[in-house]
């Protein structure tokens, strides 16, 4: 704002502290008793996971660092055995962090027994979703579904689709099956623990389908010889082509099919007799 604000001649310039504290807008997540069961049960899968990385282990114990479960969500989850067993673990750093999230939980504890907690959970069609998911996931890589690995796969494409069962999300485990199914060096990197699950949801993450990237007006149908064209845009060169979003393009196409039910049509230069339903598989 100072950019907009006149200043005198002479006037000292406003010196900013370093050391004065900052205030930012907070969301109801950021509480530190505000838990959301996924978040919790997410990180207990990357830290039960065998083989898992030292780095992965001591993000999701500082992330277990920032919320404070309730003894409910302990009992539930058994979060608080997972981070217990840690403390024993052979890396320095992990052991240190864990014994820092599990004494910080229990003195909290025992001196906040009474006071409620926020739980935030999946609802039973989400959670049903989520487990078809979890099937698909594990005939692909001859598993289990209740799997360590495929619990783990699953809840960090849940986590990167903003923990939300959206298009994203059914793009993202329909690539991952694919690939795990007909990748057999992929998948046994995943396996072996070579690959990061991180990084293969991330490599694998497919976002919402844009109905609106252009594509080209030219070569979609033809009738009697005669290019369709739902307005008159010529196609030039790969330069100068002229497009129109797919969206409109498509009703309008489909506007000329409706009119061109019955009729004798030029499909990619072979002439046949098409109906509605021929003329759109073609």
């Amino acid at each position: 704002m100072d950019k907009f604000v006149v200043k005198l001649p002479g006037e000292p310039k406003k010196e900013i502290n370093p050391a004065e504290k900052t205030y930012r807008q907070a969301t109801i997540e950021s509480l530190r008793r505000v838990v959301v069961i996924e978040d919790i049960e997410r990180y207990k899968s990357m830290l039960e996971l065998p083989g898992q990385t030292e780095e992965t282990m001591l993000m999701a114990l500082t992330e277990l660092r920032k919320k404070i479960p309730s003894k409910q969500v302990l009992r539930s989850t058994k979060i608080g055995h997972t981070v217990n067993k840690l403390r024993k673990h052979g890396d320095p750093e992990v052991s240190a962090l864990a014994n820092e999230v599990y004494t910080q939980w229990r003195t909290f504890i025992e001196e906040n027994a009474n006071k409620p907690s926020i739980e935030v959970r999946c609802d039973s069609q989400t959670q049903s979703l989520r487990n078809n998911a979890r099937k698909l996931l594990a005939d692909a890589m001859g598993l289990e579904a209740g799997h360590a690995l495929i619990e783990n796969i699953e809840r960090e494409v849940f986590h990167q689709s903003s923990r939300l069962v959206s298009g994203s999300y059914r793009r993202t485990v329909r690539a991952l099956v694919f690939c795990l199914k007909h990748k057999p060096d992929v998948c046994a990197q995943v396996k072996d623990s070579k690959m990061p699950v991180n990084q293969l949801v991330t490599k694998h993450k497919k976002g919402l389908y844009n109905f609106f990237q252009p594509v080209p007006t030219v070569g979609l149908l033809q009738a009697s010889g005669q290019l369709i064209q739902p307005v008159a845009f010529l196609h030039r060169d790969d330069a100068q082509r002229s497009h129109l979003p797919l969206g409109i393009t498509l009703h309008l196409v489909l506007l000329h099919v409706l009119l061109l039910a019955v009729r004798k049509v030029d499909v990619k230069g072979v002439e046949q007799d098409c109906d509605v339903p021929t003329l759109l598989q073609g």
